[in-house]
């Protein structure tokens, strides 16, 4: 059975009064800007990534940081 997927949240704040279509349309954008992230928050969000350690949550469940030792072997394995 696969592993469940990670997760990264995205926080959006406004003041406009907005009806629940609008707010899913915002939430999808958000979604997107993570995507198409111009390279300063790439790197926050690279940097933040990098930067986790193993943590327990509710129910037992544990969410591993980077195996940093083996990310920087595939780093140095291509040659950077």
């Amino acid at each position: 059975m696969p592993e469940p997927g990670g997760s990264c949240v995205a926080v959006v704040a406004t003041d406009a009064r907005l009806a629940p279509p609008q707010l899913e349309r915002l939430a999808r954008r958000a979604r997107l800007a993570l995507v198409r992230a111009p390279s300063p928050t790439t790197e926050a969000v690279l940097c933040s990534l990098w930067a986790a350690v193993d943590t327990t949550g509710r129910e037992g469940r544990v969410a591993r940081g980077l195996p940093r030792q083996a990310v920087l072997a595939l780093y140095r394995g291509r040659g950077r």
